[in-house]
C-alpha cells in the first residue's frame, strides 16, 4: 500500500496532540502501524514539506510568546528562519528518518492538479491529490474531508 502524507497528518505526528485528544491519537497509531509494515509506503511531495516547516516556523514563533508570528515572518523572514535553525534541523531529522518517498513535481501533477482545480479543490488540495495520484497511492492520511470526494482509488484516512 502506498500512502501519501498530508502535511496536517506530519504536523500531528511531530507536535503530538494532548492526551486527551483521543481520535487524533487513533489516527497518528493507525496511519503509523500501516507505515510500519514492510509492504507499504509512506509518500510525500516537496508541497507536504513546505506546509511542514512553514506552520512549524509560526507555532515556534507563537510558542516562544510572539502574538502576532505572521507579521513577525513576514516582516524579517531571514532573522526568522534563523532563529528556528535549531528546530528545523530537528525537523528534517525526524522527516528523514520516517524514510518516506519524496515524490517529483511533473508537467504529469501540474496537469492533473489542474483538472482537479477545474473539478473545484482548492489549488494546494489540488496538488497534494495531484501528486497522490500520480504517485498511485491508495490512502491519503489527511484530517482534510475534501479529499473523500478523490476517487473512488483512494480513500482517505483521517481521524
Amino acid at each position: 500500500m502506498r500512502i501519501y502524507l498530508d502535511a496536517n497528518y506530519l504536523i500531528t505526528h511531530f507536535r503530538r496532540p494532548p492526551p486527551s485528544a483521543t481520535a487524533l491519537h487513533m489516527w497518528l497509531d493507525n496511519v503509523g502501524a500501516a507505515l510500519r509494515r514492510p509492504a507499504n509506503q509512506g509518500i510525500i511531495s516537496a508541497l507536504v514539506i513546505d506546509e511542514c516547516a512553514y506552520r512549524f516556523v509560526l507555532g515556534w514563533l507563537r510558542d516562544d510568546g510572539e502574538s502576532d508570528p505572521l507579521t513577525v515572518f513576514r516582516t524579517d523572514p531571514a532573522n526568522t528562519m534563523m532563529k528556528c535553525k535549531e528546530r528545523l534541523q530537528q525537523f528534517f531529522g525526524n522527516l528523514h528518518r520516517l524514510r518516506l518517498e519524496l515524490w517529483p513535481t511533473t508537467e504529469l501533477e501540474v496537469a492533473r492538479a489542474r483538472r482537479l482545480m477545474y473539478e473545484g479543490f482548492a489549488p494546494r488540495n489540488a496538488f497534494h491529490g495531484a501528486h497522490a495520484i500520480e504517485a498511485s497511492c491508495n490512502v491519503i492520511a489527511t484530517s482534510d474531508v475534501d479529499f473523500d470526494v478523490l476517487g473512488p482509488t483512494i480513500r482517505r484516512l483521517g481521524p
